[in-house]
């Protein structure tokens, strides 16, 4: 009877949260027209688009400066889906088909965190403290303007599910202790099956096995690192361009190219690297399956353990690895879940996860080549490339306490003020309580130990790069959104030990819910569809931020700003706009002319401004302000005009 009670509670909570998921889905399509567009959005769609279209040999990708060092796979499926909806939705806006994917990987992520708090609360405390994440006015923002740092938070949130699975599914069907498993090994372990095979081997055999072997990993390094082949191809090319090749190659080279004179040589060393780009995996994989063929007579039982042993488990080591390198095609932070993952395989079977482990990140690094084009050239090169921008990204200014700081030089402090000033209050709280219960619970509570541990890293490392080593961050804390979930987890902990003492009484549990998100839907419903800019009332709201802290620092209220003017503009009038001025072009009307505040324009009828821009009245103090962007006395946007067009 308990086990039957404890499969309807949680049949019960899947049910809930899958309905709330699918009423989440319909409000977000609902919503996504609503919000602004950011600073970055136009360009990084460009980047999925021409990263896209490398996979037919198009290099523009390249002309995207420092996008090409993110991962393009969410902005990838974001323009395949714009592209789609244009047929299906044509009155659909390209920014708000955008907007929809954002906010989907959000909810991904929503999803993802119930399922974590289930390895470690009960099912009502999991759907309390999810409800709690989804409700954050500030996440709740963000996950329709943010293409970036969102959509890495699910992924990283789904990798490390998925990874913790796949290593507790390994360890569930591992063979029980005693004879059985001492026979059951005999029977299934790879190791004992290839060292069998390789006993009943004669000394020629195992010779030309392993010449195969060196030869088959030199010719895999070698495709990798381009140290001889793909430099002797290049010579083959220039040869027959000059017309003197081995006479089979010159003759292919004069039926591909029969004009080649009129076309310099560099083009064709170009069309070169793009067959080799699209050739190399294929060609690792090939030369892979040609060792495989060579040598599986000579291990008949290894090769049967290995189909034998390809079960469920094998699958969802694949998944997990698939996981981490979507993550990793999305921010190269993400090889950071890959090592929780891989330390906890090795914590759950010791020496047997090896094999999983080599499989996990084998999944991994081929999932990230394939979707990250920007590796195809150079895989180990570019990847360390992309770390070492990352780790010194351009400063940037911060609003931070009325001053505007480098990110590169922001106080110990930043990171923990903002956390305690953009999180409502009912989740800050159960924040700071989880931490000490985290610390009971991995004293006390071994079986959940190595899982705390992992989770208190997930939120430890990145906190600590900011806080003690300075690692810049800019737009209030938004690259750390990803340690977010493991904030949660601890106050799942926390949720779990406050509902003991309520003793079952499912009316005081429902009560102690809607307290805890009172406050995030009151914020979400006050500020919208500006609530990425929320703060809590230990500052005294948004107005209390205001001149203080950084608001609608991606000008997002530029939206509701043009809208205005193209409702009382006449035609064809002049729009200054400071800042990001291209995001008033992606709503003006056509007849408009838009002009930057670093174009020289003589005279110009309406004027906006946005974020800093708000302070003082240096922004063209002539003009009248006829329109404003605020919510309560926090301002967003402004419009002005000159007094012969009010």
């Amino acid at each position: 009877m308990p086990s039957e009670l404890t499969d309807d509670r949680r049949i019960r909570g899947v049910f809930i949260v899958s309905s709330l998921i699918f009423i989440a889905f319909i409000l977000g399509f609902t919503l996504a027209d609503h919000y602004g567009q950011s600073w970055d959005d136009e360009g990084d769609a460009d980047y999925g688009t021409t990263s896209l279209q490398a996979y037919t040999g198009s290099s523009d990708f390249l002309d995207s400066t420092d996008r090409r060092y993110y991962g393009p796979l969410h902005f990838m499926a974001s323009s395949l889906t714009t592209n789609l909806a244009g047929h299906i939705f044509p009155e659909w806006h390209p920014v708000d088909v955008r907007h929809f994917m954002n906010y989907s990987a959000f909810v991904v992520s929503v999803a993802t965190l119930y399922l974590l708090l289930r390895s470690f609360t009960g099912n009502f405390a999991a759907i309390a403290a999810t409800a709690l994440y989804a409700t954050q006015p500030l996440l709740f923002g963000h996950a329709f303007i943010n293409q970036k740092d969102i959509p890495f938070m699910a992924a990283f949130s789904v990798a490390f599910l998925l990874g913790i699975r796949a290593a507790e599914k390994l360890q569930g069907d591992l063979p029980a202790p005693g004879v059985e498993k001492k026979r059951i090994r005999t029977r299934v372990s790879l190791s004992s099956s290839m060292r069998r095979d390789w006993g009943a081997l004669d000394i020629h055999t195992r010779m030309l096995f392993a010449f195969i072997g060196l030869l088959t990993v030199l010719f895999l390094i070698d495709i990798i690192a381009k140290v001889v082949i793909f430099p002797q191809m290049e010579e083959l090319v220039r040869d027959a361009y000059e017309g003197h090749a081995w006479a089979p190659i010159q003759l292919v080279f004069n039926r591909i190219a029969e004009d080649a004179y009129k076309t310099p040589i560099n083009l064709y060393l170009d069309q070169l690297q793009v067959v080799y780009r699209w050739t190399r995996i294929p060609a690792c994989f090939a030369a892979i399956a040609f060792f495989v063929v060579i040598v599986r007579k000579g291990f008949p039982i290894t090769l049967r353990d290995l189909v034998w042993k390809w079960e469920d488990r094998h699958t969802a080591v694949v998944l997990a690895g698939v996981a981490l390198g979507a993550a990793t095609a999305i921010r190269v932070a993400a090889p950071m879940v890959g090592i929780f993952v891989t330390f906890y395989i090795f914590i759950k079977l010791g020496r047997r996860g090896i094999g999983p482990a080599i499989l996990y990140w084998f999944v991994a690094v081929v999932f990230t080549y394939l979707t990250w084009p920007f590796l195809w050239w150079d895989p180990v090169g570019h990847f360390l490339e992309t770390i070492k921008i990352m780790g010194s990204f351009p400063t940037h200014d911060v609003l931070y306490r009325g001053e505007v700081l480098l990110s590169s030089n922001l106080p110990w402090h930043f990171l923990p003020t903002l956390l305690g000033l953009q999180l409502t209050e009912p989740a800050l709280l159960l924040i700071l309580a989880g931490i000490p219960i985290s610390f009971c619970k991995f004293r006390n509570h071994k079986p959940q130990r190595v899982l705390l541990f992992l989770v208190i890293l997930w939120i430890a490392i990145p906190a600590c790069a900011v806080v003690l080593f300075n690692t810049p961050i800019y737009g209030n804390f938004r690259q750390l959104l990803f340690i977010l979930p493991a904030f949660f987890i601890l106050a799942g902990l926390a949720l779990e030990k406050t509902l003991t003492f309520l003793r079952g009484k499912i009316i005081f549990k429902t009560l102690v819910l809607i307290l805890l998100i009172t406050p995030g839907l009151l914020g979400i419903l006050r500020l919208h569809p500006f609530e990425y800019t929320y703060y809590n009332v230990f500052i005294g709201g948004e107005g209390g931020a205001a001149s203080s802290y950084d608001l609608d620092y991606w000008c997002t209220a530029y939206r509701q700003a043009i809208e205005f003017v193209n409702a009382e503009a006449g035609k064809g009038v002049r729009v200054l706009v400071s800042g990001p001025d291209h995001i008033t072009r992606t709503f003006a009307r056509e007849d408009l002319s838009i002009y930057a505040d670093w174009e020289s324009v003589p005279e110009v009828e309406y004027a906006l401004a946005c974020s800093r821009s708000l302070e003082g009245d240096w922004f063209y103090p002539d003009m009248d302000v006829v329109f404003s962007v605020h919510r309560g006395s926090a301002e967003y946007a402004r419009v002005k005009a000159s007094r012969n067009n009010h």
